[in-house]
Parts: C-alpha cells; sequence; structure tokens
C-alpha cells in the first residue's frame, strides 16, 4: 500500500500560531477540553503557540464575541497570521465572518486555518 508522506514544515511553518475557541455559555466545561485538543495538535505537530483568543459566546450573536473581533484586527494589522481552531463551525457564524477569513487568507494577510476536529454531524431532513 502507496501512502504519501507529508512535506516536512520549516521553522518559519511552525512559528507563531494562534488558538482561537469559542464555547456556549451553557458548555463552558467543555473549554478545558477544547483547549487540550489543541494543544495537543500543536504539541504533535510541533507548532509554536504564541497566542490565545477565546469566546464565551453564543453561535447566534457572532457580534458579541470580542476576542475574535480583536483577532480580526491583530490580523488585518498583520500581527496574526497563523490560527489553529476545532472546526470551521467554531471559528466563522456567518457569511460575513467567512468572506472576512477567506479574503484574509487569500491576501496573504492570513495562512490557510488548521481546524483539528471533526464538525458536527446534522440530521439530514427527510
Amino acid at each position: 500500500m502507496y501512502c504519501k508522506s507529508r512535506k516536512s514544515q520549516s521553522i518559519e511553518e511552525r512559528m507563531d500560531w494562534v488558538f482561537y475557541l469559542r464555547v456556549t455559555p451553557r458548555t463552558k466545561g467543555q473549554l478545558d477540553e477544547q483547549r487540550k485538543l489543541l494543544i495537543d495538535y500543536a504539541n504533535k505537530n510541533k507548532l509554536s503557540i504564541v497566542g490565545e483568543y477565546t469566546d464565551i459566546a453564543l453561535a447566534n450573536r457572532p457580534c458579541l464575541r470580542p476576542k475574535f473581533s480583536e483577532m480580526l484586527e491583530r490580523i488585518g494589522k498583520g500581527e496574526v497570521k497563523k490560527i489553529i481552531c476545532l472546526t470551521k463551525s467554531h471559528l466563522v457564524q456567518n457569511v460575513y465572518e467567512r468572506s472576512l477569513i477567506d479574503m484574509y487568507i487569500h491576501s496573504g494577510k492570513l495562512a490557510p486555518i488548521r481546524y483539528v476536529g471533526k464538525p458536527k454531524k446534522t440530521a439530514k431532513n427527510g
């Protein structure tokens, strides 16, 4: 069986990552579990973590995520370039935020985001 090996990362690629964590007020207890998953991923991949942005907020209230807003501001200034997050749904909550993150990635201000968890499966209507 042929297995494609992953290209080794340069030191620069392993430096200066930040975590973004989000939990709801009801699931605050999962914050430590989420952080542990991100730390394990960073350690396994020898990534240097320089910061963490954590919001306790509902998905339907994206404008009330102060740490997410702070992180976006720092991306715009070129101070944050690499993000590790559990899933895409933890990071972006609406089309505007998704477009903004995509714009930063395509403009080179932000490296492709590393998602370490599996997205939740949704029930199909049928």
